[in-house]
């Protein structure tokens, strides 16, 4: 029987060695491997069997290295060997005898790799990840690793081994430990490979693989390892179908979130978006609990979707199919047909995964099947039950419905004020309970008070957020299954997990309340400016995702176009992403709006007015290529620029993405806001290209606008430098809208620009030239002074030059709208 637990350990450190030769403690690249395993034994006890069969692992991972050894046929260090060839996949080649090693080079950015886009390229200096404090960021320089960075890197291993023993260790723990000494490394240093996987993305991938080939040859009757050392074998085995890709997508999450709620709408939302991303990484973390593989196999998690790397045997296929019927019977049960979770796998060869096949995109195979299942979710005898009257489905006994979800209302809950279901009271409980600093979050598998049900593998488990101070006296009266938490944690007992999340809430910088959504609204344009008190909602995601996530790594421009469609390269490039939208905005909602070089950038402004750096904002959800959140207005659209600025230089420019910005007062309800955010998005989508923004909503003509176009969708650039850099700018370097005069600027008010406003938005099909004009001169001082004078000249040579071009004119428009805003005692109409 094979120690599953000691294979994943061992598979992970399997390349502890290069550390070392990094680190200058050996001058040797060839024993690598044996001076990782002497590092590593000081650290463990020397009469214990299980540890020096790891030791083995370390040792002996390459082929040459079993030549001088005789080892058992069953050593797991054959299995390690194996699997790390197949994780090294397109860059594992031939060494030669003038193969050249610089220990100094560093990590390349995956995106320096993505697409056929020629950019330039950035790197990352070796450092531990530390997402509390700075961010490492990639950048343009050409710099240099030293022994002492990796020094540094080797001894938070160290220590950490030296806090809780290897052999007590989940293999979940020591991957946390991994990922924060090893996400910053390369894993080769061979000057004439790429350098855009990093050691951490590789040891993980080789434990996942190390743990199915084993279950693989478990239920195939193997239990001979030694021949895959041998060269017929090897090629015999490359071509079987050893693995599976199982992936899983959450339908309904978006009628899911805007779910009307008028008890506390953006807890509500809250919570329900909490509860399906936890949900999603529940699925992976139980499936990978009781068919007995390692947290490795779990390739990515996010935005309701999830992929794993599985052993291809009966026994898993069987596990994943009962699994997904029992959740989607569970969630039949408790949600109706709002939820479905949508299941798919695909077979894949050892060659395939390392892209030397066509049509070798694993991945793009099992979200075929996904796609599929989406369309025919239930069986026969279910589909008769749901449209059976009185079958457990529809059968009504209940006295009342909720005033959210309209299911039926337990009896134990008809007595209740609010009208709200369990569930449905649970969610917002547990939307509220997020707001909290230092928290986290129990699952369990006993019922608690005011917690929520989530379907677990074939049991049901109970989720509840508890302040972290309150932990040591919850797990004394409750049966804990996992705990899940932004710091992470250790535990002799239960899983405890890491989970990055970007949870960003701004609080009262005087009391420390969390403003509710008329507060929000009152945050406007900052606190000691007034203007339209007004709520920003923004939904954006990343353009193309998933095309460009299948086909960004085929390279026609190389004579080699799979060379770099490896699923190594695929889960490091979900990874980057997924830290940029769970990471790196938590800092730019702050105001740290370092840009991918690490250089400081200052925080995009509207207007030329002092504000506060952090923003007003709450984010609903951001993870893996989406954001949805609301605050303040002008924070709302300040930070998208940000956001665009970031991720622009985050990714090399190779990616985009678009979002739709909608205004409401804070009485419009939420689900509607976002009803209407999703339409704005979906317009920004609309137009051809990537990488845009539509704003304004609730009454606003956002479709039409001038000679019929888009009114107020623009590419990133063209909104933050012609919109907001050149006529916004303009208008407020010249223009006054106060009692007193401002020298150097014209008096106006908001009339004159109401009128200037409609004579634009009117502009369809034809433009009104005379009352533009009249318009324009009703700007004109009333007193001869020769300085005003020229002021206005100028003035009205711009809006002329402006309001004559159709782009122009469009422009103009939105900048008026922006403006428009910003005046106090606005009427209540947006325009």
């Amino acid at each position: 029987m094979v120690d599953y637990t000691l294979l994943a350990k061992a598979a992970l450190l399997h390349d502890i060695g290069k550390l070392c030769y990094r680190a200058g403690l050996t001058n040797e690249p060839e024993t690598y491997p044996e001076y990782g395993a002497r590092w590593l034994a000081r650290l463990l006890p020397e009469d214990d069997e299980a540890m020096q069969q790891l030791l083995r692992c370390i040792s002996y991972h390459r082929r040459r290295d079993f030549e001088a050894v005789k080892l058992k046929d069953d050593d797991l260090a054959y299995l390690v060997y194996f699997a790390d060839t197949i994780a090294f996949g397109a860059e594992k080649t031939e060494r030669r005898q003038d193969d050249k090693f610089d220990a100094s080079l560093c990590l390349e950015s995956v995106f320096n790799y993505f697409s056929d886009h020629d950019t330039y390229k950035r790197y990352f200096l070796p450092k531990e990840i530390n997402t509390g404090k700075e961010i490492n960021y990639a950048v343009r320089d050409n710099i240099k690793a030293s022994p002492e960075d990796y020094l540094k890197l080797l001894k938070i291993i160290e220590n950490k081994l030296k806090q809780k023993p290897l052999a007590q260790m989940y293999p979940y723990e020591l991957l946390q430990v991994l990922e924060d000494a090893l996400y910053y490394v390369p894993l080769t240093v061979r000057e004439d490979l790429p350098r855009d996987i990093s050691m951490f993305e590789h040891v993980k991938i080789t434990a996942a693989l190390a743990v199915s080939i084993a279950h693989y040859f478990e239920a195939n009757g193997i239990t001979s390892y030694a021949s895959l050392c041998e060269k017929q074998k090897i090629t015999q085995i490359q071509n079987e179908p050893l693995f599976l890709i199982v992936s899983a997508d959450i339908a309904g999450i978006y009628g899911f979130l805007t779910t009307p709620a008028e008890q506390s709408p953006l807890a509500t939302m809250r919570g329900r978006s909490l509860y399906l991303e936890y949900f999603s990484q529940l699925i992976a973390d139980e499936l990978v609990n009781y068919l007995k593989l390692s947290r490795a196999n779990i390739i990515y998690t996010g935005g309701g979707r999830l992929y794993l790397l599985a052993p291809n045997t009966p026994q898993f296929k069987e596990g994943v199919k009962t699994f997904a019927e029992y959740i989607n019977g569970w969630l039949l049960q408790n949600f109706g047909t709002q939820l479905y979770v949508s299941v798919g796998a695909a077979e894949f060869t050892p060659v395939e995964l390392v892209g030397r096949q066509l049509g070798s995109d694993v991945m793009a195979r099992a979200d075929l099947q996904v796609e599929n299942n989406k369309k025919n979710r239930y069986s026969e005898s279910v589909l008769a039950g749901l449209f059976d009257p009185e079958s457990s489905f529809n059968h009504n006994e209940a006295a009342s419905e909720c005033c959210v979800c309209h299911r039926n209302v337990a009896a134990a809950d008809e007595g209740r004020k609010d009208g709200l279901c369990s569930n449905c009271r649970a969610l917002l409980e547990l939307g509220k309970a997020s707001f909290m600093d230092d928290k986290v979050l129990a699952v369990c598998s006993n019922r608690i008070s005011g917690c929520i049900a989530v379907p677990g593998y074939k049991r049901v488990l109970y989720l509840k957020i508890i302040a972290a101070k309150d932990l040591e006296k919850f797990k004394q009266h409750n049966k804990l299954a996992y705990l899940y938490s932004i710091k992470g944690g250790a535990s002799d007992n239960y899983p405890y997990f890491r989970i990055r999340r970007c949870d960003y809430c701004v609080r009262d910088a005087k009391s420390g309340r969390l403003p509710d959504m008329k507060m929000l609204a009152a945050k406007s344009m900052g606190e000691t400016y007034t203007g339209v008190k007004r709520l920003g909602v923004l939904m954006a995601d990343v353009d193309a995702i998933g095309i460009a996530l299948k086909a960004g790594f085929y390279r026609n421009d190389l004579p080699d176009p799979l060379r770099y469609l490896t699923l190594s390269r695929q889960a490091a490039f979900s990874g980057r992403l997924s830290f940029f939208f769970k990471v790196i905005l938590n800092k730019i909602f702050k105001g740290d709006t370092q840009n991918a070089s690490g250089k400081v950038t200052p925080v995009f402004r509207l207007f030329n007015k002092p504000k506060q750096l952090w923003r007003n904002i709450h984010v609903i959800y951001s993870g893996g290529d989406n954001i949805f959140l609301l605050g303040a207005w002008d924070d709302v659209v300040e930070v998208a620029v940000d956001i665009h600025r970031a991720f622009e230089s985050y990714t090399n420019g190779k990616l985009a993405f678009s979002a739709g910005i909608g205004m409401f007062t804070p009485d419009f309800p939420v689900s509607q806001m976002f009803i209407q955010a999703q339409l704005l998005k979906k317009t920004a989508k609309n137009v051809p290209g990537t990488g845009k923004i539509a704003l304004f909503g609730q009454n606003a003509d956002y479709v039409s606008g001038p000679e019929g176009g888009l009114a107020h969708v623009y590419d990133w650039n063209v909104f933050e430098k012609q919109v907001c850099g050149e006529k916004l700018n303009f208008l407020t370097n010249n223009l006054s809208f106060g009692i007193a005069a401002v020298p150097g600027k014209i008096k106006a008010d908001r009339n004159t620009l109401y009128k200037l406003h409609g004579v634009l938005a009117a502009a369809a099909g034809r433009f009104n030239l005379a009352q533009f004009a009249y318009a324009v001169a009703l700007l004109e001082p009333k007193s001869e002074n020769a300085a005003q004078a020229e002021i206005y000249n100028n003035l009205r040579s711009r809006l002329y030059a402006w309001a004559l071009d159709t782009e122009g004119r469009r422009q103009l428009l939105t900048a008026l709208e922006l403006l428009i805003y910003s005046l106090p005692n606005a009427p209540k109409e947006d325009f």
